[in-house]
């Protein structure tokens, strides 16, 4: 889900692009998925529909597919979401509450980096997380990777620094 069309990638609205967050049509792929292939793992890209995350927390509908997202299918396979977002702060504390992993890019402002670290229970402070970034993440597209269900964290997806 994503406002405006990606360039480069196949998108046909209401078939597997939307440009608002519909719980129900999220719920027809989950069925649709479920019905044909329930040991799939499904992914909703939520791109920059931080407002409209916020409007939806009050829809049972859609609180279920955020709480139980590992257990909607009947076999294998997991829900899982990728929100995207300027400001960690934006999504609500309903959502980041159940959030599993933090890709945090270069491009972050600094008051932001307090946020992420309480979020990510980690022992990093702002300075040490700075210095890692200036050290290590020096190309455009460089990240630090927080797994937060096990609190380990990676430069990229390779190197583990924690």
């Amino acid at each position: 889900m994503t406002p405006q069309k990606v360039e480069g990638v196949n998108l046909v609205e209401g078939e597997n692009w939307i440009q608002t967050i519909q719980p129900q049509w999220i719920w027809r792929k989950v069925e649709q998925v479920r019905k044909y292939t329930p040991d799939a793992n499904v992914v909703f890209i939520l791109d920059d529909v931080q407002t409209q995350l916020r409007k939806l927390l009050h829809q049972d509908n859609f609180l279920q597919l955020i709480y139980n997202r590992r257990h909607v299918l009947e076999g294998k396979g997991n829900v899982s979401f990728i929100i995207t977002t300027q400001k960690l702060r934006n999504i609500p504390n309903e959502i980041r509450s159940v959030t599993t992993s933090l890709f945090v890019f270069n491009t972050i402002q600094k008051f932001e980096w307090d946020v992420v670290l309480k979020e990510a229970g980690s022992n990093f402070s702002t300075e040490e997380v700075n210095q890692l970034m200036k050290v290590h993440a020096t190309k455009k597209h460089d990240f630090i990777y927080f797994k937060l269900d096990d609190g380990r964290v990676f430069l990229r997806f390779k190197e583990m620094i924690k």
